[in-house]
């Protein structure tokens, strides 16, 4: 008999079977992507809110004075010994 014209161009059923899940997985994923982007809000509105500045300028003060701190605090006093 004669062959089919194309016939490597037909995918098998493991080839289609691993397009489907390939297919299904990336459609997953993007309404995963979605969701999240429909939870966080947006940073533009974010930007005209006071209590958002506040907090940003607490977290700036906060991690400044963290990085800024001495390392020990000592007393001052030799050898560490305290008078009373």
């Amino acid at each position: 008999g004669r062959e089919r014209p194309g016939k490597d161009y037909y995918k098998s059923e493991a080839e289609i079977a691993a397009i489907k899940a390939a297919n299904s997985a990336t459609e997953k994923f993007n309404e995963a992507g979605s969701k999240v982007q429909n939870v966080l809000p947006d940073v533009r509105s974010l930007s005209g809110d006071w209590r958002f500045w506040i907090a940003v300028l607490a977290l700036v003060s906060v991690g400044i004075s963290v990085l800024t701190a001495p390392p020990t605090i000592s007393s001052g006093l030799q050898g560490d010994s305290y008078y009373i």
